[in-house]
């Protein structure tokens, strides 16, 4: 793996050894998964109209998927951030509010951040286009 992604993936907190491990040492298929995950704006944005619609059941099974994906990837500021919002959700029915629920508030922001974060740090080195995802 090139010395400049190595530092820039270990910079968004993806420990290499453990996560190559998990794709058993394939960096291009490693790669090809990042990429194609960092690039899926459509579950983030699924996942905020789920909110804004109080759909909590839904929103708790797309958040828990992509917190898999992440994890998987070895993105743990992601991962963190999705890990949040997941217990967050758990247990949430749709009558719910944020404000009557134990857990606070049902806030995407810290996942978005985590995920420009990402986005930012690997854009040049993955080919991920000009423009952060909104």
């Amino acid at each position: 793996m090139d010395a400049h992604v190595k530092a820039q993936l270990e910079s968004i907190g993806v420990d290499i050894d453990v996560t190559m491990a998990r794709f058993l040492d394939n960096e291009d298929l490693y790669f090809k998964y990042l990429k194609q995950s960092l690039e899926d704006e459509d579950s983030f944005v699924q996942l905020s109209r789920q909110l804004e619609e109080n759909d909590y059941p839904t929103a708790f099974d797309t958040v828990h998927t992509l917190k898999g994906v992440f994890g998987n990837l070895g993105l743990t500021h992601l991962y963190g951030a999705l890990s949040g919002l997941t217990e967050a959700l758990r247990g949430t029915q749709p009558s719910d509010s944020p404000a009557a629920s134990a857990n606070a508030a049902f806030d995407v922001s810290p996942v978005l951040a985590a995920r420009d974060e990402a986005f930012d740090a690997l854009r040049d080195d993955l080919d991920l286009g000009n423009d952060t995802p909104s």
